[in-house]
């Protein structure tokens, strides 16, 4: 199983700071298209361009990028970088 955590205006959009599901031998590609089907969330919204993404608190950049693979137990932090002003 794991723990998806979002931060910023993601939140106010999904209702919820944070899911569980299993989303082990998955990328986070992947995980961002389940997210959208499984969850209904507005694909503009996970546009990896605006979006902060880390595993277990390490940003992707310094793992795998999108291709990062997410293993049982991996609690992985969606932050949103784009907001209104």
């Amino acid at each position: 199983m794991n723990q998806i955590k979002f931060f910023g205006n993601i939140c106010k959009h999904t209702n919820t700071n944070n899911i569980s599901t299993d989303l082990s031998n998955h990328s986070i590609n992947q995980m961002l298209d389940i997210l959208n089907d499984k969850y209904n969330i507005d694909q503009s919204l996970l546009d990896s361009n605006n979006l902060l993404i880390a595993v277990n608190n390490v940003e992707i950049s310094v793992l795998n990028n999108h291709d990062t693979v997410i293993k049982n137990g991996d609690v992985i932090s969606i932050i949103s970088i784009s907001h209104g002003g």
